[in-house]
C-alpha cells in the first residue's frame, strides 16, 4: 500500500487571486508563475468576487484571498464536511 501523494510542484495548477491591490497582484503573479501555476484574477463587484461553483475545478484551482476585503467570497462547500471545494490561502498585509 502506498502513502498519500504530496504535491511536489504546482504545474498544471491555477491560482485564482481575489484582491484589488495592484502591487500585490504584480508580485503574486511573478512568484506564482515561478512556482508553476497559471494565474487568473477574480472579477470583483465591490469587495465580493464573482465566482460560481462551476468556475472552480477541484484538484487544480487554489484561491488566494486578500484578507482586507469585506466578505470577498461565497464559496460552495464539499459534500464531505464543511470544507471549501478548493484550497483557500488568505493573504494578510499584501498592500
Amino acid at each position: 500500500m502506498t502513502g498519500p501523494r504530496f504535491v511536489q510542484n504546482f504545474s498544471h495548477c491555477r491560482a485564482i487571486v481575489v484582491s484589488r491591490e495592484a502591487r500585490a497582484l504584480e508580485m503574486l503573479d511573478q512568484t506564482l508563475t515561478k512556482l508553476g501555476l497559471s494565474v487568473a484574477y477574480a472579477v470583483l463587484d465591490g469587495d465580493r468576487a464573482l465566482l460560481r461553483a462551476n468556475d472552480l475545478e477541484a484538484g487544480r484551482d487554489i484561491l488566494f484571498v486578500d484578507g482586507d476585503l469585506d466578505k470577498p467570497l461565497d464559496l460552495p462547500v464539499s459534500t464531505i464536511g464543511e470544507n471549501p471545494v478548493v484550497p483557500v490561502i488568505g493573504l494578510i498585509g499584501v498592500e
